[in-house]
């Protein structure tokens, strides 16, 4: 689906926290065009960005933001065997909102495609929100003493 700020603000008061997957670029033969998105909250989702393995993992990603994981993720992936998808194509995959407007921006000025520094800026913004959650679960586990167990409930 293309950006409707409708379907996003009824989701929201639905639903609560939704994040929305956005497919940023297209390379090749991928099942749907750059731009197609799709929203996701705890327990459902709307739209597609095409089905199969990237769909799956997409989802996922998005449950984990969902859950408190990090805050954003860029994904490159390949639609060949390893995802288990036919398409032979390569997508790129987006879910912060903050950079859906560089992101369209570099499509429009570089004739659908972003550059590699571009890429290279997100997937370090990647590396360093994940660094902080990670830093955060150590911090967590590092206050539980000897014994991480008592950390967890089992009820």
């Amino acid at each position: 689906m293309p950006f409707d700020r409708a379907a996003l603000a009824q989701a929201v008061a639905a639903h609560g926290t939704v994040a929305r997957i956005v497919l940023v670029q297209v390379k090749g033969s991928a099942p749907r065009p750059a731009g197609t998105s799709m929203l996701v909250w705890a327990g459902g989702a709307s739209g597609t960005i095409g089905g199969g393995q990237l769909e799956l993992q997409s989802m996922r990603d998005a449950a984990a933001m969902l859950a408190g994981g990090p805050r954003s993720k860029l994904t490159r992936a390949a639609l060949g065997p390893a995802m288990n998808q036919c398409c032979g194509g390569a997508v790129t995959v987006v879910t912060d909102p903050g950079d859906y407007g560089r992101v369209v921006e570099e499509m429009r000025d570089h004739e659908g495609d972003t550059s590699l520094r571009l890429r290279e800026e997100l997937a370090v913004k990647v590396f360093k929100r994940t660094s902080e959650y990670d830093t955060a679960i150590a911090n967590y586990l590092g206050t539980c003493g000897e014994s991480t167990a008592a950390c967890f409930s089992t009820t």
